[in-house]
């Protein structure tokens, strides 16, 4: 009887990749948030022709890096997300329009509060499920008062 092949030493552990997946969403939203930052800085009209100012030339090059990054884990991570049963929170997160109003309108950041939200409990949710058996959390038993009927009910058991 033949042996199974072992996995190959390049191979991740699911767990190790949805570490990685986490820090590679961390330096996305960074470059984002970094964006930003410096885009608010001047004056500017909205721009969606795809020219680079000169002054976001640094931070849209990390931008780029932090998003091919992240795409390039995406696959796996939707396959993983599908697999655990969770959300894939990827969609909003990839289809971030950046330059498309102008800082002095007050308009919300590319990214909002909630998307951030439903990408940090998705990690959260693929760490815990990626995790050996024995270091995953136990589920909470709900241990609640019995109401008044069924304290009467029990008297008649």
């Amino acid at each position: 009887m033949k042996d199974p092949m072992p996995p190959a030493p390049s191979a991740q552990s699911e767990l190790e990749f949805a570490y990685q997946l986490r820090d590679a969403v961390t330096r996305y939203l960074a470059a984002v948030d970094a964006w930003e930052r410096q885009h608010a800085q001047t004056y500017r009209l909205p721009s969606r022709s795809g020219q680079i100012p000169p002054d976001l030339e640094t931070v849209t090059a990390d931008y780029n890096q932090a998003r091919r990054a992240l795409e390039a884990l995406v696959p796996r991570a939707r396959l993983l997300y599908s697999r655990n049963g969770i959300r894939d929170p990827f969609n909003a997160l990839l289809r971030v329009n950046l330059g498309a109003a102008s800082p002095q309108s007050g308009t919300r950041a590319s990214i909002g509060g909630n998307e951030r939200t439903d990408v940090a409990r998705g990690l959260v949710d693929l760490i815990a499920a990626c995790a050996p058996i024995g270091d995953r959390p136990q589920p909470r038993e709900e241990t609640r008062k019995p109401s008044a009927f069924d304290r009467l009910l029990n008297l008649f058991r």
